[in-house]
């Protein structure tokens, strides 16, 4: 074998040529009847002792197609050894007429091109010296009160009302209908369209005021214009959607007060014990909250500052699972984003790509980082971090956890995990980070 030319043709592909010589289809051919001669049956031998021209005459042309294959495969992969090369996916051979080449590599040399998409030689970046600033993490009283908040709201009894239109803060069930340029506008079409928290924090006023002060039973007709960053939003052409059904149910929120006895019901003695409880809980995540941050800035600073063009195959491969994740959160959520309009999905996946950028740039930093530093997981590491993920998790049974783990073929992708992780902790220790006040907190 012997590398004729390796060029450039992209930052991430390479187009490789290669000479396979006779000599490497021999090896390959006689290692192949080897192989076959140990296992082979035939009538009148016994096995292991049939003769070479018995075999030839039964399978020389399927195991020479299969050999020239292998020394292919061999050729290229001790040429990207040697050249350094970091391949992701598999080769694109030219379009040639291998059985033609086939028999000529018996007596003379041939040439093989292929197409490669490879990692692009980057340094990872010098730290020393580096200084990143996070803000520091304090616990605020707006913190406690939030908490709180979310407690009562888990602990909240709903109370269906005839006697009154909708208003703020209601749970409603409605059936509605809409329209758009004339069209029926599916993803609010709903025989029990469920609203929560009626014009509360976060919602849209011009979509959640069209339910307020409307009576159980009464038909309603409103225009809704989506605001450009609402998921309805076109960017040609914002037609208003056209709403009408009626309000099937309306029912409130109770809330329990914050008082002695719903902090009895979570566990403490009073109000104000329980809000210790708070502050000492959140006080405790201190180290997590501020060591996330110091991730988060470093992980930042790698992507703005290193020159990487990340192969388009592993781009790919992280956007589909990125948008998968996003399309099954959507689903647990109660959102069907195949009945977005198109525009919509579009911004969505051009979004998710981007993310994929990052995420597959930040892997590729990571495995360097890995080899240069010589970093490994061992198997007793690795079942020490996955017992403990299993036990946060709640899993009882922590051994047979792990078997699925293995028996579904995934223990290498949680080993790569935990490996990364680890070159993520060894970057964060080159370089330093000053925690100053922090400007807000919510």
């Amino acid at each position: 074998m012997k590398v004729l030319n390796i060029e450039e043709i992209e930052p991430t592909k390479r187009k490789m040529i290669l000479q396979i010589d006779p000599d490497d289809l021999t090896a390959e051919r006689e290692e192949a009847y080897g192989e076959l001669g140990k296992e082979v049956a035939i009538p009148g031998f016994r096995k292991g002792h049939v003769p070479r021209k018995f075999l030839e005459y039964r399978f020389d042309k399927e195991l020479t197609k299969e050999a020239f294959a292998d020394a292919v495969q061999k050729s290229l992969q001790e040429a990207v050894k040697e050249n350094d090369l970091q391949v992701i996916g598999l080769p694109e051979f030219e379009d040639e007429d291998f059985e033609k080449k086939i028999e000529t590599v018996k007596k003379d040399p041939i040439e093989v091109a292929f197409t490669l998409e490879v990692v692009p030689k980057f340094d990872l970046l010098d730290l020393s010296g580096v200084e990143l600033e996070v803000e520091d993490f304090v616990v605020t009283e707006q913190m406690i009160d939030s908490v709180i908040d979310q407690e009562r709201h888990k602990a909240a009894d709903y109370r269906a009302v005839d006697d009154r239109p909708t208003r703020k803060g209601d749970f409603i069930e409605v059936k509605l209908d809409a329209t758009r340029d004339d069209e029926k506008f599916t993803p609010l079409i709903d025989e029990s369209f469920l609203l929560n928290d009626l014009a509360g924090e976060g919602t849209t006023d011009e979509f959640d005021g069209g339910f307020l002060e409307r009576e159980t039973g009464e038909p309603f007709e409103f225009e809704f214009v989506p605001p450009q960053d609402h998921v309805f939003f076109h960017s040609e052409s914002n037609s208003p959607i056209l709403l009408n059904g009626e309000i099937k149910v309306i029912s409130e929120e109770i809330l329990p007060d914050a008082d002695d006895e719903f902090a009895k019901d979570c566990g403490s003695d009073s109000l104000e014990s329980f809000r210790e409880k708070i502050r000492e809980t959140l006080e405790g995540q201190h180290d997590i909250f501020v060591n996330r941050r110091k991730r988060g800035a470093l992980e930042e600073y790698l992507l703005k500052n290193t020159s990487l063009d990340v192969p388009e195959s592993l781009l790919a491969a992280h956007f589909q699972s990125l948008k998968r994740r996003r399309l099954i959160q959507s689903y647990m959520d109660g959102f069907d984003e195949t009945l977005l309009p198109e525009e919509e999905k579009i911004k969505r996946d051009l979004q998710t790509r981007s993310h994929a950028a990052d995420v597959a740039k930040l892997r590729l930093i990571f495995q360097k980082m890995a080899k240069e530093e010589g970093l490994e997981v061992s198997d007793d590491e690795y079942y020490e971090i996955m017992s403990q993920r299993a036990i946060a998790q709640g899993v009882q049974d922590v051994d047979r956890h792990l078997a699925d783990i293995d028996r579904a073929g995934d223990e290498d992708a949680h080993k790569e995990e935990i490996l990364l992780d680890k070159a993520l902790t060894a970057l964060m220790e080159k370089c330093e980070f000053k925690v100053i006040p922090p400007k807000a907190q919510m």
